[in-house]
């Protein structure tokens, strides 16, 4: 189990989550927002920091920097199949896509109504499509067979507001939901052309990243999507 921590750096658990250790001895920037494990070497990581990319091989002991950028990193997404492509999404300079593990990177920014983008989700069976949760004004962005162009949402549900999470229902993929970050939740059943709000039952409209794909942590309570209000 890894964990990124905003001041402290990577944290890493061999025992379930019993007891942790610090990794971040060579990480020149301990202001972690995200992290990427990759599942065949679970040994390679990539985390997210306030100033960039970093790469650690080794399991955390070194870290080397991928990705120099001037904005902080909220998401590093990689590709379910071909492992060597990355994307990471930047708070103010939008998105960076590598085809070559993290050795080398570039923007995809073109559609782009607003370049501070939270988070980047692939489809989990058609992979080339990638939706992307961004700021005020921008909200839902897709992209669909490997385009290099983003287009806005048409619905406003999803196009107004600021956008913190993407989520696929990993059963039925057409079914997407978007943590709003004061809007509450919304819900895409046909593949992200239509949106509703499925807020009934929360008590706060202010919803933040959850790690795990099936819950979504509000300010208050963590409502479970198995049991979620419609």
């Amino acid at each position: 189990m890894w964990a990124a921590t905003l001041g402290a750096g990577v944290y890493r658990s061999l025992d379930g989550g019993a007891t942790w250790t610090a990794y971040r001895d060579s990480l020149t920037n301990t202001f972690v927002r995200c992290l990427a494990v990759n599942p065949v070497h679970p040994d390679s990581v990539f985390c997210g920091t306030n100033d960039g990319v970093f790469l650690s091989t080794d399991g955390g002991v070194t870290w080397r920097q991928n990705l120099p950028t001037i904005w902080s990193v909220r998401s590093i997404t990689m590709h379910p199949v071909r492992r060597s492509i990355l994307y990471a999404s930047t708070y103010g300079s939008g998105i960076y896509k590598s085809y070559s593990g993290g050795a080398s990177w570039g923007t995809i920014n073109l559609g782009l109504v607003n370049t501070k983008v939270r988070d980047v989700a692939i489809h989990p069976a058609n992979p080339e499509t990638l939706f992307a949760a961004t700021s005020s004004g921008g909200g839902v962005h897709f992209s669909f067979k490997r385009r290099s162009h983003l287009d806005q949402v048409a619905d406003t549900t999803a196009s107004v507001g600021a956008v913190e999470q993407i989520q696929f229902d990993r059963l039925d993929p057409k079914r997407i939901y978007a943590a709003m970050v004061d809007r509450g939740v919304i819900r895409s059943t046909d593949g992200g052309v239509d949106w509703k709000r499925i807020n009934r039952g929360l008590t706060s409209f202010g919803v933040v990243r959850s790690p795990l794909w099936t819950r979504y942590a509000t300010w208050g309570p963590i409502a479970q999507e198995s049991g979620f209000p419609q």
